[in-house]
């Protein structure tokens, strides 16, 4: 693990772990896997095809457990056609990402 920076909050690690983004309604429900490109206590950031708009509610699951948020950002990436999109957590996220060794 890298830390990459520190943000306001805590610091951001630059891994790449496997996750499922989840949004959408009961009625027309979507899936996507993907994986993060930073992470936090507060939130991460992970490669998509999709565009979301701002504030859009969004979940994201790994190792059985899922963490609600919500999009702060989405920037298309023209080098592999995807979208990085930025989630602030709902909640602190040190139990979701329950990673042996966090630098504080």
């Amino acid at each position: 693990m890298e830390v990459a920076t520190r943000s306001r909050r805590g610091p951001r690690l630059n891994l790449r772990l496997p996750v499922l983004m989840l949004w959408g309604t009961e009625c027309e429900a979507h899936l996507e896997h993907t994986f993060t490109i930073t992470l936090s206590w507060h939130g991460c950031a992970v490669y998509s095809h999709n565009f979301f708009p701002p504030r859009s509610s969004v979940q994201v699951k790994r190792g059985g457990k899922i963490i609600d948020g919500r999009v702060v950002y989405c920037l298309k990436d023209e080098s592999n056609n995807m979208v990085e999109v930025g989630v602030e957590f709902e909640e602190d996220g040190r139990k979701f990402w329950q990673l042996p060794v966090w630098v504080d």
